[in-house]
């Protein structure tokens, strides 16, 4: 399905040059790290509004996007996403946050996802209100994921890795000059967005066995009633304990010549 956009409506094909901002978000499902397609939509159908009913014809949609570095400056680092502690000697890769500001000339919107595995609500609230500075646009307009990437610096904990505080604030304030940074660079543009639909690359990880199947779980102290990753096909399996959700939600953003701006996507995975 693709909804309409003021007099513009379009299916983002262009392959030859590439976006200032494109990211594949992933979602865990036990985390909620990723940023809700409700979410989103229903903040373009506030922009929608703006510009639809009540408003004169002279303001005109812009967008920006802009991918800022946040890899680390000093080395090693701790990086989580393993059950065990790893260590980061090197980036063989630079670590984006990739930022996107929509305005209609009411209402301005920020979406930022970043090369993480998981970023606490101190970090992300902290730029949002450097961002605000810097920009006008309210912190409650402001949408931060990450990518939950397993090989980026940790500023969560997880499992046994150790949270590197001071790539926290270097972080909080890289994601706030992204966002200003994109701000900067607003033109006129059209968007549009559509739904794809892909569940033959995802599946449910967590099964329920037969009944009298060991289920090992060293932080369950054997309370867990499904296991992680089971062997496929095996016989002990029964069910999956949920469902997936094989949507594939995309934005895109161009300039008015059709130049592209940013691509957003999002595909769950565990």
């Amino acid at each position: 399905m693709l909804l309409e956009w003021p007099g513009t409506i379009f299916a983002h094909t262009h392959r030859q040059r590439v976006p200032a901002c494109i990211s594949l978000e992933y979602t865990v499902s036990s985390y909620r790290i990723s940023m809700s397609l409700s979410a989103v939509m229903a903040a373009l159908m506030l922009l929608h509004a703006g510009i639809s009913i009540g408003v004169e014809p002279s303001r005109v949609f812009k967008a920006g996007a802009h991918a800022i570095d946040i890899t680390p400056q000093k080395f090693p680092v701790d990086s989580n996403g393993s059950m065990t502690p790893r260590l980061a000697e090197f980036a063989n890769d630079p670590l984006h946050a990739r930022c996107l500001v929509l305005d209609n000339g009411v209402t301005k919107l920020a979406m930022v996802i970043c090369d993480s595995c998981m970023i606490p609500r101190e970090i992300f609230d902290a730029a949002k209100e450097m961002a605000f500075r810097e920009t006008g646009i309210p912190t409650n307009q402001i949408l931060c994921s990450a990518t939950h990437t397993h090989s980026a610096v940790s500023v969560a904990r997880v499992f046994q890795s150790s949270v590197e505080e001071a790539y926290g604030e270097f972080l909080a304030k890289q994601i706030a000059a992204g966002i200003s940074l994109a701000h900067a660079q607003r033109e006129s543009a059209r968007v549009g967005w559509a739904l794809g639909n892909n569940p033959r690359q995802v599946f449910n990880r967590r099964w329920y066995l037969r009944p009298g199947t060991a289920i090992d779980d060293p932080f369950e102290s054997g309370t867990d009633k499904v296991r992680m990753n089971p062997s496929p096909n095996h016989k002990s399996l029964v069910r999956p304990a949920g469902p997936i959700d094989p949507e594939v939600p995309v934005l895109a953003v161009q300039s008015l010549d059709g130049r592209p701006i940013a691509v957003w996507a999002n595909y769950s995975l565990h």
